[in-house]
């Protein structure tokens, strides 16, 4: 038996606001209220959901808290295929230029808004920006995923998408009669429109290769970090064998004298017992004298 749509909906929203850090348990909590309301069906479907990934929580998180530009981020989506669309066709209408910049825009708005999130639970999210921004270009192109996107309910970053990849396809209507160009203008107006999506594809890729240059950054700088603190543990460790050593050294000659000490004691405790008993003697030969006068 499933659960209702309205009661797992409301669960999605529960668990994925946690922190992945708090959402197997956050889960638990959640199937075990719906069991004890005799709920069994919607515990089971509720049991079956994943811990996000730190960049797809980042993206719910800022998918809720930025709802109007995920809308706008969709509906550029949607201008970006129609107009891909018209351009294939030789139709006039929106560029494919305009509309991925228009897209390319809310991408990096979106991308820097979950990065803040993402900052919540990481020192260092600039590695998490690439699958970050691959998930809002996926969801700006493919209506299947828009729906998880715009709810905050992913649990793993989506594959960003290859070449053009705007998953629609032309209308299924016959186009309006219009008298056919002639075979120079097709061929420029085919052309013009290869040079369009050429260079969205560039500019996709170009997007790409200065997400993974940050990345290599960030990677390069976190290096160079550790191999510092490696660097001061390493002299902090050669410095305090040094002092063990003197420590030792020190240790040994405090003994030594120790025991130079203890048979000076003794040799003057010895002196000073003969001397004593000299003294008995000489003190007892006076009083024989006295008696013998």
């Amino acid at each position: 038996m499933t659960s209702p749509p309205d009661v797992l909906a409301a669960a999605r929203d529960r668990v994925y606001a946690v922190p992945p850090d708090g959402f197997t348990a956050e889960r638990a909590r959640l199937v075990q209220e719906l069991r004890d309301q005799g709920r069994r069906g919607a515990a089971a479907d509720v049991q079956k959901l994943r811990r996000p990934s730190l960049a797809a929580w980042s993206v719910n998180q800022a998918a809720r808290a930025e709802p109007e530009r995920v809308a706008q981020l969709f509906a550029a989506g949607e201008v970006l295929g129609q107009a891909h669309r018209e351009a294939v066709s030789g139709r006039a209408g929106a560029t494919v230029r305009d509309a991925g910049q228009r897209r390319r825009a809310l991408v990096d708005d979106l991308t820097r808004r979950a990065l803040e999130f993402a900052a919540l639970l990481s020192p260092n999210p600039e590695p998490h920006r690439d699958a970050i921004e691959a998930t809002w270009e996926a969801a700006s192109v493919d209506p299947s995923v828009q729906p998880a996107v715009a709810s905050g309910w992913l649990a793993k970053e989506l594959p960003r998408p290859t070449g053009f990849a705007l998953g629609a396809t032309p209308p299924a209507s016959a186009p309006v009669a219009r008298p056919k160009p002639r075979r120079d203008e097709l061929a420029v107006r085919r052309a013009r429109a290869a040079l369009d999506v050429a260079r969205e594809e560039l500019e996709i890729a170009d997007g790409a290769v200065a997400s993974a240059e940050r990345s290599l950054r960030s990677a390069e700088t976190a290096g160079a970090d550790a191999a510092r603190r490696v660097a001061d543990l390493e002299a902090a460790l050669a410095t305090a064998r040094d002092t063990a050593r003197a420590a030792g050294r020190e240790t040994r000659s405090a003994g030594q004298a120790v025991t130079r000490a203890r048979a000076s004691r003794d040799r003057a405790r010895r002196g000073l017992d003969k001397a004593d008993r000299s003294l008995r003697e000489v003190e007892g030969q006076d009083e024989d004298a006295g008696r013998k006068r």
